[in-house]
């Protein structure tokens, strides 16, 4: 078997020089048990050696996987902390950050600017990669964007900017991939549901303005 990816030679001695140590450390602790074999090779033979062989095949192999699961984490340590900070960001922020995706990828095609890729949007709004990946997804899944050009993709409004309103990207956030739960339907799930449709009437009419008007503002 061989690594189905490219380690980096800092990650592979990082992984290395731990797997090395534990495994110095458990031949240090094995001696005193295999000190004790004497006693139960008089009773079982040349059979007390086949237990010993296989606790240490297996403790080897354990050390060794740890190793790499060392390396592993080093290489990829700055997706870990990615995935970390979008865990922490709320609906809210997610929101925000779709619209900037949008606004951005509006005002590249008013211009007749190059299509902006999400990694570099990521860089310039200061987004964690992995939650642009999250947020770029929904967009597309929802067409409101679509992928163009080759090898580094970009991102542009799937329909015209005036037909593309506030309210619909905030929508596809909140709706636009997966379902609701299945709940009961009583007097107050009925009560709930009227709420929310006033709520997002408010809100569909407060968010009434289009991708057209944001980039002709200043």
């Amino acid at each position: 078997l061989m690594p189905n990816t490219k380690v980096e030679w800092r990650a592979a001695l990082i992984g290395g020089l731990m797997a090395g140590l534990l495994w110095h450390l458990n031949n240090q602790l094995s001696v005193k048990f295999v000190s004790q074999l004497g006693r139960y090779k008089a009773v079982y033979g040349t059979l007390a050696a086949l237990p010993v062989f296989m606790v240490g095949l297996y403790f080897f192999w354990l050390l060794l996987l740890f190793g790499a699961q060392v390396a592993h984490t080093y290489q990829n340590r700055r997706s870990y902390i990615a995935s970390r900070l979008t865990s922490r960001v709320h609906q809210d922020g997610r929101e925000w950050v779709a619209i900037r995706v949008m606004v951005e990828a509006a005002r590249a095609f008013s211009a007749g600017n190059p299509a902006p890729n999400p990694a570099v949007l990521a860089e310039r709004l200061q987004v964690p990669h992995q939650l642009m990946v999250q947020v770029t997804q929904t967009l597309l899944a929802t067409r409101l964007a679509v992928e163009v050009g080759a090898g580094d993709m970009g991102l542009l409004p799937a329909r015209p900017l005036d037909t593309i309103r506030i309210a619909d990207i905030l929508d596809a956030l909140r709706r636009g991939v997966g379902q609701r739960p299945g709940t009961g339907h009583d007097a107050q799930a009925a009560v709930v549901e009227r709420e929310l449709v006033r709520v997002r009437e408010a809100e569909r009419q407060a968010g009434d303005r289009s991708l057209a008007d944001l980039v002709r503002d200043p």
